[in-house]
């Protein structure tokens, strides 16, 4: 799904002039050969899911991750069964650390 969203969002960046300048722009500023732009659908439909886990296994190792999420955990935590299915305690192999929230007044934790 992600790939699709970045090979069939790409040519939105050269929807009219302005959109031209400005990704043409970019690339320059960047380095980035004018080539390299007429690749890129071509080179994202080619990363594999194994490509994305090794990547990811090398810039974020699993023991320095951190999560935040704010809300009602209750309601977080049970997901929902249409677009969130499963146990938010079971998207990612983490330790659960609930912190209270904080009084914007007195700096303090609040009560539940």
């Amino acid at each position: 799904m992600a790939k699709g969203a970045l090979v069939n969002g790409f040519p939105a960046r050269f929807s009219n002039a302005a959109e031209v300048a400005n990704t043409l722009m970019n690339a320059h500023f960047n380095g980035i050969p004018e080539d390299r732009l007429a690749t890129y659908r071509a080179r994202v439909q080619t990363v594999t899911k194994e490509d994305i886990l090794r990547v990811a296994r090398k810039y974020l190792p699993l023991d320095k991750l951190v999560i935040q999420v704010v809300g009602n955990w209750d309601v977080m935590e049970t997901g929902d069964s249409k677009d969130h299915p499963g146990k938010l305690s079971e998207a990612a192999p983490l330790p659960i650390v609930a912190l209270p929230l904080w009084d914007p007044m007195t700096r303090k934790p609040m009560a539940k």
